[in-house]
């Protein structure tokens, strides 16, 4: 069987339509309270002008920011993680720039879950699940990173969300034992 040379993660569209249609809300609802009047009549916030512009200003302003930026992660999804057949790399800062760690500091790979802190009728809900892959403790690389969303990196430990992820929980840990082997 040929071995694949590379296996990647990315950030799940769903995800970004989701936050792009948010975007989208912020910036309809500021242009129609300030120009369009279709929805909210023109009459609101006219008794505090100074907190009506500021209010408008920030609605158009952040959802211009979140359309444009979940428009392009629509059209380029970024990677969260992918591995080679000699290293690891996810992403890290606001703009998942990649940083790499040598694969042969992984240890395992496992599915995880996080179950919530209240019983309802005697049973919890899971709340939070995604693949953990753990590094050995070694100078050589870092212990903790500050981590783009969905993926954290603490204590030689890396998660990446469900939530966020476009692959499976089984196919990405049996890829990842693929490339361990």
């Amino acid at each position: 069987m040929k071995r694949k040379k590379t296996f990647t993660i990315r950030v799940s569209r769903w995800l970004n339509l989701l936050i792009f249609l948010i975007g989208i809300l912020f910036l309809m609802v500021g242009v129609d309270l300030a120009f369009l009047h279709n929805i909210f009549d023109a009459n609101v916030g006219s008794d505090k002008p100074l907190f009506f512009w500021l209010f408008n200003v920030i609605a158009i302003g952040l959802g211009s920011l979140i359309f444009i930026n979940q428009g392009f992660y629509l059209l380029f999804p970024p990677v969260m993680m992918r591995i080679s057949s000699n290293e690891i790399s996810f992403g890290t800062g606001l703009r998942y720039k990649q940083t790499s760690i040598p694969l042969e500091y992984l240890e395992s790979i496992a599915v995880y879950q996080k179950q919530s802190f209240i019983e309802i009728g005697g049973k919890r809900r899971v709340v939070e699940g995604g693949v953990e892959l753990r590094f050995a403790r070694s100078t050589n690389i870092p212990a903790a990173l500050t981590t783009s969303a969905g993926i954290s990196y603490s204590d030689y430990c890396l998660r990446l969300s469900k939530a966020y992820m476009n692959r499976s929980l089984q196919k990405t840990v049996a890829t990842i034992k693929h490339f361990i082997r």
